[in-house]
């Protein structure tokens, strides 16, 4: 069934999976606009829906910035160190949001990295 459903994925129409890629094209640029104003570097997603975000400027594990993020500002993000122990200075933010809730959250982010590069 998933082979037939394939399929009629690649032969059927594309006119959608163009929005798609437009789509995330826009939240990915979005991503990476926010992120160079924190002054983080980032890993450029190139076919992926994931960006990996290195936490060292924040002097946190991604662990550690993931549960501040999400305690104290309300902002889910992934842990890169479940990726496994090279990734733990990083964490993992989802291209899958979409509108306000990414521009918010990306928000939220910035003000919250901002205050811990001031400590």
């Amino acid at each position: 069934m998933s082979q037939w459903a394939a399929l009629a994925a690649l032969e059927g129409p594309q006119e959608w999976f163009e929005g798609v890629l437009k789509e995330y094209d826009q939240r990915r640029r979005l991503w990476i606009a926010h992120l160079r104003r924190m002054g983080l570097t980032f890993g450029h997603p190139q076919g992926a829906y994931y960006v990996y975000v290195n936490t060292s400027a924040v002097g946190l594990t991604g662990a550690e910035l993931a549960t501040r993020l999400r305690r104290d500002h309300g902002v889910i993000i992934g842990s890169g160190g479940r990726i496994g122990p090279e990734w733990q200075h990083y964490v993992r933010g989802s291209l899958a949001v979409s509108g306000d809730a990414l521009v918010a959250g990306l928000e939220r982010m910035g003000a919250a990295v901002a205050d811990l590069k001031r400590v």
